[in-house]
């Protein structure tokens, strides 16, 4: 869907450079994955590496990625000067990266609750991994598609929430 004016090179360049966070934040659940493949891991080390260096914390129970989340949102997102498709990717990048981290949360929350009760759960859980870590790359690689060519890559119900917000 081309509107709301054009795009330039910086505009597709910006917005491809915010799927970096929600493939490094996806790319932690693909560990089980790259065990039994190993072409894998050359291609998530760098994911992993960004990922281990948002992890660290900025003031103890804040979190490097904390801040530059909040960062990219205050200053791009919420910016009205910077054009509507630029805005538009990196909202919803910051969407897949924070679902991937409620994901996270939750099934730590479930495997303290669950874990010692379930002798099957760690199998369920390398599936769940999987599942979102092939979500969260699936989702990216689309976007940036869809960026490569200039168009607003929509995922439906995300995009949907994006355009009502901005």
């Amino acid at each position: 869907m081309r509107w709301r004016g054009t795009n330039t090179i910086w505009d597709r360049l910006g917005a491809g450079a915010s799927y970096l966070l929600p493939m490094a934040a996806g790319s932690v659940f693909g560990a089980a994955l790259a065990v039994q493949f190993d072409f894998l891991v050359p291609v998530l080390l760098p994911f992993i590496q960004l990922a281990t260096g948002l992890a660290s914390p900025v003031i103890p129970p804040i979190s490097l990625q904390f801040v530059v989340w909040f960062a990219i949102f205050l200053g791009v997102v919420r910016n009205s000067k910077l054009r509507h498709f630029l805005r538009f990717h990196v909202f919803q990048a910051l969407l897949i990266d924070l679902a991937i981290a409620l994901m996270g949360a939750l099934l730590s929350l479930f495997t303290q609750l669950l874990g010692s009760l379930f002798p099957f759960w760690s199998s369920l859980l390398e599936i769940i991994f999987t599942v979102i870590f092939l979500g969260a790359f699936a989702a990216s690689i689309y976007c940036l598609y869809g960026i490569a060519q200039g168009k607003y890559a929509e995922i439906p119900v995300l995009s949907d929430l994006i355009y009502r917000q901005i």
